[in-house]
């Protein structure tokens, strides 16, 4: 069965109730959508079958699959937050006056906001049974009672590709090979990894306004001094982030290029980490902690992996 809308409100007005109970997979054929959309997608031009990777952000399922959604608690009484702003003013030195760049936190009121994690579900790309390539979302069961399911699946893959056909594995038995994970892109170890890093920043933040540009490269810059071993860098629906690797330590450090998100500071094992889903990283809550971009945050995060012994090559308060 294959479906060409832009989203579906409902399964009864859409999935014939034949499909109840039966086991789906949202897929579609490479053929079918351009190298552009492919692309867009987060599927690299050298992927092969069986890699999967977490699909880019082009719209607000795609968004919500890869970074959650916020819940507005208008219930609770505000709450007051803070809001980075790179300040410039003037100020003596000796006899001249030099222009001076300070990040500043200025407070607001907000109500409280309820996190809901991403379902973080991954395109995987593969051949069927008849050689046909495809990329295909995780199987899914068709429950009409309980249809949020399956219908966040359905409007996931309509968004990345435009349709979406559904493949019912008692017809149509689908051998998905072993996963390889195409998240993370290690970048170059050596005695200055931060060389490599700097050379991709302005990829990373080309999005971002001058002012918070400025803003990241030095909570980036912050994370550097420390000292980390490597350094990796988000692809596909990680795009944005950039991960600091303290590897005596079994210590990685995830900060986002996106206004409003939070540093994770991981104290497991990253190269095992970095084969999980994001799904899997958040339900078995493997991240040490996670500090959001709030007054104090490089106190914060000094304190955190001054307790995790990181090597550090400068103790930046």
């Amino acid at each position: 069965m294959y479906i060409e809308k832009k989203y579906l409100r409902s399964l009864e007005a859409n999935l014939p109730i034949s499909l109840n109970g039966k086991i789906i997979i949202p897929t579609v054929k490479v053929s079918d959508i351009s190298e552009t959309i492919l692309r867009r997608s987060g599927i690299p031009e050298s992927a092969k079958n069986g890699d999967s990777i977490l699909p880019s952000v082009v719209g607000p399922k795609t968004r919500e699959n890869s970074e959650g959604k916020e819940v507005i608690r208008r219930d609770l009484p505000k709450e007051t937050l803070y809001r980075d702003h790179l300040w410039h003013y003037e100020q003596w030195h000796g006899r001249d006056r030099v222009e001076v760049e300070e990040i500043v936190s200025i407070p607001y009121e907000r109500y409280p906001r309820d996190f809901v994690h991403p379902a973080a579900l991954e395109i995987t790309l593969f051949e069927d049974a008849n050689g046909v390539q495809r990329i295909a979302l995780p199987a899914v069961t068709v429950d009409f009672s309980s249809p949020d399911e399956i219908l966040r699946s359905i409007n996931l893959m309509l968004e990345i590709a435009g349709g979406c056909e559904l493949l019912d594995i008692s017809r149509n038995p689908v051998i998905v090979p072993v996963v390889r994970r195409l998240n993370w892109e290690i970048l170059p170890r050596g005695e200055h990894p931060w060389i490599a890093v700097e050379k991709r920043l302005p990829i990373i933040l080309k999005k971002n306004s001058e002012n918070k540009r400025k803003i990241f490269e030095t909570r980036f810059k912050t994370i550097e001094g420390y000292g980390p071993d490597y350094w990796a860098v988000g692809l596909g629906g990680f795009s944005g982030y950039l991960v600091a690797v303290f590897a005596k330590q079994n210590l990685a450090v995830l900060e986002c290029a996106k206004y409003g998100n939070a540093t994770y500071v991981l104290s497991k094992d990253w190269e095992s980490i970095s084969r999980l889903s994001k799904a899997d990283i958040l339900r078995e809550e493997l991240h040490e902690a996670r500090l959001v971009h709030i007054q104090n945050w490089s106190d914060r995060l000094a304190s955190l992996l001054h307790k995790l012994g990181a090597g550090l090559k400068q103790y930046l308060l």
